[in-house]
Formats: C-alpha cells, structure tokens, sequence
C-alpha cells in the first residue's frame, strides 16, 4: 500500500546507460512502478542482458550521450512511441584508471564527456520537452568520489572523480 503512492504509470522514462548495472536497476525500478521504459546504450550488442530483464515492451535505442544530435532525435523518439517523456535517469558512465601522472589526457576528457557533457546534453533534450508541459524530473547517478575523490589504492581515477563531482554540481544548478 505504502508503495502505491510512488506509481509511475503510464509515465515515459528514459535511462542512459540503461542496458546494465545501475542503468538497468533503474530502468527495472521504473518499469515495475508502472513507467513505460526506453533504454540508452552505446551499442545494440549491450542489449541482451536488458531485454532479458526488461522484456520487448520496453524500447532499446543505441546511441552514443556524447552526440547531441542523436540525443534530441532520442527523446522525440521516446515520445512518438511511449508518450510524453517525463522521467530522465542519467546512467550512462565509463571509467579509466591510472595514476595521474600517467593518465592519458584523450581518457580523461572521453571519461568527462561521457559522464559530465552526455548527462548535461541528455538533461538538455528532456528538459526542452518537460518545460513546454510544466513537468518533469531528471535523475542523475553521481558517485561519493564526486564528493571527496578516493586515495590512489581505491580508485585511481580523477577523470571519473571529477566527472562526477561536476555531474553533482549540475544537479545542484
């Protein structure tokens, strides 16, 4: 009963990332509260273990959250075929490890536009229609190492810690 207050039926959602991981226990979370769910993932190859879960009605879109292009004809997509996208769950997220020093710079701008620039741009392509309706709610996957990185034996990462630092710094804005 305590749940039924969080139903999500009928609602559109979109989940970057969403053909694993937490991506996919998103998407799983918000088909089970009634959403109609479209999935995001870089490659077609990564939707098996999405549509084992998910099942044919739910919609696999490939597509990259770095082109803003593939974003935008994403979400008018999502809405031809599911209905008004209401919900945004950023997921997409890559990582690379190295010490710093040693870290090559091309890895950390792919780690930063992956996870800062597709979530902003992902963001953008839903807010546009949620605004013109009034309604709307976006969702990003941060991490604690946005928060206060992680020593090198842990997580050897800045591009990934600085990434998400900057994802919650967008959240904020």
């Amino acid at each position: 009963m305590f749940l039924e207050k969080f139903r999500l039926d009928g609602k559109a959602a979109l989940v970057t990332g969403g053909s694993r991981g937490l991506g996919l226990e998103a998407a799983l979370a918000l088909k089970e509260a009634g959403a109609r769910v479209a999935v995001v993932a870089r490659r077609a190859s990564f939707f098996a273990e999405a549509q084992k879960a998910l099942g044919e009605d739910a919609l696999y879109l490939e597509g990259d959250v770095r082109d803003e292009a593939r974003l935008e004809a994403i979400a008018q997509e999502v809405e031809e075929k599911l209905g008004p996208l209401t919900i945004l769950v950023n997921a997409a997220g890559i990582s690379w490890g190295a010490p710093s020093l040693e870290m090559p710079v091309e890895k950390v701008r792919e780690v930063l536009e992956v996870n800062l620039v597709g979530a902003f741009l992902a963001s953008r392509a839903a807010a546009r229609r949620m605004k013109e309706r009034g309604y709307g709610k976006i969702v990003h996957i941060a991490s604690v190492a946005g928060l206060k990185g992680e020593p090198p034996e842990v997580l050897d990462a800045v591009g990934y810690a600085a990434s998400k630092g900057g994802l919650i710094a967008l959240t904020r804005d």
